[in-house]
């Protein structure tokens, strides 16, 4: 098994490694991604519909984070007194495989993206999960005043997935 640099945000992955398990980013014969980049007729070309585009770079806000999406990356941006800290995480859209939306209600919603090869939340309903979005770096806290552009996003996020 060897290392690799994830082509997206540089950290060490295996060789084996079918996504980042930090960002999501596709890594499986990335190197050769490069080469067929170049040639438009080896790679598949997923194109975005023009009244997604029109709305793209998106963003929404939430509890301590905003969200950008720009049509192949979701960005999560979190300020510096997110329990997770101050940074950000890049997720390529590719490697979304669901989008998780609780409602805000009593307690806070959230929203979380399932990316392949990261953890795959089943924990039993109730506060837990809330507090579990918390502390995930691919999800964020919302409040009412936060749902409808994150459903938003979600949907264009779904949209663009659909398209794939």
């Amino acid at each position: 098994m060897a290392l690799l640099k994830c082509p997206d945000c540089q950290k060490d992955v295996s060789d084996k490694a079918v996504a980042c398990p930090n960002c999501g980013s596709p890594i499986a014969g990335y190197q050769n991604l490069n080469t067929a980049a170049a040639t438009p007729e080896t790679r598949k070309a997923a194109s975005i519909p023009e009244e997604i585009q029109r709305l793209l770079p998106y963003e929404a806000k939430s509890i301590l984070s905003s969200i950008t999406f720009d049509g192949k990356y979701v960005v999560i941006s979190r300020g510096r007194m997110n329990p997770l800290g101050k940074g950000e995480t890049k997720i390529a859209v590719s490697s979304i495989n669901s989008i998780e939306w609780r409602a805000p209600g009593l307690n806070s919603g959230f929203l979380r993206f399932n990316v392949a090869q990261g953890l795959v939340r089943t924990e039993k309903l109730g506060s837990g999960r809330g507090m579990d979005a918390a502390k995930d770096d691919h999800a964020v806290l919302s409040l009412r005043s936060h749902s409808e552009g994150l459903l938003k996003l979600k949907d264009l996020v779904e949209q663009v997935i659909n398209t794939l």
